[in-house]
């Protein structure tokens, strides 16, 4: 999660009382010419989950000022653990209506994103929030959407 100033709202919704979740500020250096972002991460602790048991675990992450872009953005995540289905949904405001919308994979520490084609998604009628999702992601690789405003 990246965002200009206030600490993220981050929240676990089905996670249980004794499972460990930390929402980490992390070091964080810009692209030349961008504006100086706050960096967070969320670990989740799964040493407790059995080997090949499907868990699910749902976070709300409500940000504030965390557009990094006049013309677009990009939402995504690094999978670090076999999982089955990623998803995500986004909603921005009425101002900020997503058009142009480009999904894309990249390996760990590449600098472009590869297509992904026939993506799984729907966006809403007033088009400020997108539901998308990834079956069977890699491991090490990270999966995103890109938008224009």
């Amino acid at each position: 999660v990246y965002t200009s100033g206030l600490k993220p709202d981050v929240t676990c919704l089905d996670c249980l009382p004794n499972e460990k979740v930390v929402f980490r500020q992390e070091q964080y250096t810009p692209d030349p010419g961008r504006e100086n972002m706050n960096k967070y991460n969320i670990y989740y602790d799964i040493s407790n989950v059995p080997i090949r048991h499907v868990t699910q675990r749902t976070f709300r992450i409500i940000t504030w000022n965390s557009f990094r872009n006049p013309e677009g953005d990009w939402a995504g995540t690094l999978v670090t653990y076999p999982t089955d289905n990623l998803n995500f949904q986004i909603t921005v405001p009425l101002t900020k209506k997503f058009k142009d919308l480009r999904f894309g994979t990249r390996p760990r520490g590449a600098n472009s994103d590869a297509p992904i084609s026939n993506p799984l998604f729907s966006i809403n009628q007033d088009s400020t929030m997108v539901d998308f999702s990834f079956k069977n992601p890699e491991i090490k690789k990270s999966y995103r959407i890109k938008w224009h405003w």
